[in-house]
């Protein structure tokens, strides 16, 4: 893979499902859960999502768990995801979102990255925190990292060093937007888990506070060109992940323009 690949995350499209409105989180996942289960209808949900990130100007994608779920996903659901993806010359990199409540539940999640030949499971995982030998164990066996995103109950980057194992199985997302909104600088974050980043999510927030709203580069608190500065100042050579999922609206048409402003940066960087 080149260095620094840009990628897009099907969680973008969080609120689809319900119109473009999300009144709480959960309520948008198992909308979309529900819509995308059935295999029946399942190909030609799956093609809308893969070709919304080729419109949008993307050539790799991380698929969000609702859109493709461990607990769901039988072969021919699998087989779908790959024929689709294959067709839009897309390559997926991670499976994104809740990585499960047990030991079991991450197994399957392992089981279908396996499959789709991710190695990387992006997003928290609540099994992790109460049985951390066995979600390692699993891991090591399929050859799968766990890259923790940091999220409400990470307040600093020492809080996600503590939960890292020394193996280096369990690496880190980090969510630029999250670390805002829990109000530590988004810079120094990259800066202190340069070493244990495994993912790395490109978001805005309006402000720091209890509300983690969403908003296009440039219109909040993130200085998002100085973090792919920093990224590089750090030497991280994984994906960036374009990553901006409002409570309302389509983001779609704001999603290519942080792609190209991405790109474009990139492309100064480099000269």
């Amino acid at each position: 893979m080149d260095e620094n690949v840009v990628s897009f995350t099907s969680v973008n499209l969080v609120t689809q499902e319900n119109g473009w409105r999300m009144r709480q989180w959960s309520e948008a996942d198992e909308a979309t859960n529900r819509s995308f289960r059935p295999l029946e209808t399942f190909a030609e949900k799956f093609d809308r999502v893969a070709a919304d990130a080729r419109r949008l100007g993307f050539h790799y994608v991380d698929l969000w768990t609702a859109h493709i779920n461990p607990l769901w996903a039988s072969t021919d659901h699998i087989a779908a995801v790959k024929e689709v993806l294959s067709r839009h010359g897309l390559t997926a990199l991670a499976l994104s979102g809740g990585m499960g409540d047990t030991w079991q539940e991450v197994e399957k999640a392992c089981e279908l990255a396996d499959a789709l030949g991710l190695r990387a499971l992006a997003g928290p995982c609540q099994a992790y925190e109460v049985d951390r030998r066995n979600v390692i164990d699993v891991l090591r066996n399929f050859r799968v990292k766990l890259a923790l995103e940091n999220h409400p109950l990470e307040r600093t980057p020492l809080d996600m060093l503590r939960k890292l194992d020394e193996e280096g199985v369990v690496q880190t997302t980090v969510d630029t937007g999250w670390w805002a909104t829990n109000g530590y600088d988004p810079l120094q974050a990259i800066r202190e888990l340069a070493e244990r980043m495994y993912c790395v999510h490109l978001k805005d927030v309006r402000r720091a506070g209890p509300h983690h709203d969403n908003c296009p580069w440039g219109e909040g608190v993130v200085p998002v060109r100085k973090c792919l500065e920093t990224v590089k100042e750090v030497g991280y050579p994984g994906p960036l992940t374009v990553e901006y999922e409002p409570d309302e609206g389509d983001p779609r048409d704001a999603i290519r323009m942080m792609r190209r402003e991405l790109e474009s940066w990139q492309k100064a960087m480099a000269s």
